[in-house]
């Protein structure tokens, strides 16, 4: 009879900087007015003045920086046991564990 051991293990720090932009591009605004008559509010287009380049407003948001860090853990031990030629005996128990993710705010 013969046996062989195997074993490993892997510790991983996982790390993930993110800045949400909720508008990435931004928002804008076209308004009627820069198409309008003059002295008329009625008339005028928000796409025509989209077409013209002539926005009303802008505004870019975004969240404050946050970095997530978390680690994973993993391990292993395997035994083959060779009980005759023509049967060999597998036994192994594996494990896993994700750390919980622990946030920073940078400002």
């Amino acid at each position: 009879m013969a046996t062989t051991i195997k074993y490993g293990a892997e510790l991983r720090r996982s790390m993930d900087h993110e800045v949400s932009l909720s508008t990435a591009s931004g928002s804008f605004s076209f308004a009627t007015q820069p198409t309008g008559q003059p002295g008329n509010a009625a008339t005028g287009s928000g796409l025509a003045s989209l077409l013209l380049g002539f926005p009303t407003a802008f505004n870019a948001a975004q969240t404050q920086p946050v970095t997530r860090v978390s680690w994973y853990l993993a391990g292993f031990v395997q035994d083959d046991w060779t009980i005759t030629p023509r049967l060999t005996l597998n036994l192994d128990c594996d494990g896993r564990l994700t750390l919980r993710s622990r946030m920073r705010t940078t400002v």
